[in-house]
């Protein structure tokens, strides 16, 4: 494992009903993640993953992810904790593959599947992700804070923000696949 990294993630998220990234420099992963029983990632001993003080209290989750790009595979876990909102604590830390899979194996509730489209505009990072099993398509944004303003690109064709909509939470899309 490497050093955990603890702050907030502060993004926007977007519905979107078709996008043109045909004349962007983008890199594409594939990514699967994986959600945790949470209860039982707050019994193990984890370096650096704090636990999740009352999980009763306040919305919570912890996923394991693996993303490809090319030939370079990476694994992550990371705990988030936070109402719903633009902002919420997270903390993330590298795994291996073999930790991925022992994860996975003893803990894993649900998972989704999704190709993940990123590029630069206007200085600013976006992330589409495609849900190929469903046709949807989500585009976030990480910002500074959250007051910060933003250009959403032009040759993205937005539905609506979603940001603070549960059914988008990637965790509830890993046991449902919203139909819009």
């Amino acid at each position: 494992m490497t050093t955990p990294t603890a702050g907030y993630e502060i993004e926007r998220k977007f519905l979107v009903r078709d996008a043109d990234l045909s004349e962007m420099e983008l890199r594409l992963y594939d990514v699967h993640q994986v959600y945790l029983d949470v209860e039982a990632i707050n019994g193990l001993d984890l370096p650096g993953i704090p636990k999740v003080a009352n999980p009763d209290l306040t919305r919570h989750e912890a996923r394991i992810r693996h993303t490809k790009h090319g030939d370079e595979h990476k694994y992550w876990l990371t705990t988030k904790v936070g109402e719903r909102s633009i902002k919420r604590a997270e903390t993330e830390v590298e795994i291996d593959v073999d930790i991925f899979n022992k994860l996975k194996d003893a803990f894993g509730q649900s998972e989704v599947k999704k190709k993940r489209f990123t590029f630069t505009y206007l200085r600013k990072t976006f992330e589409l992700d495609v849900f190929p099993d469903s046709r949807m398509m989500l585009l976030e944004v990480e910002l500074d804070n959250e007051n910060q303003l933003f250009a959403v690109p032009p040759f993205v064709d937005i539905i609506r923000e979603v940001t603070d909509d549960l059914d988008y939470y990637n965790f509830n899309l890993a046991t449902k696949i919203v139909k819009e």
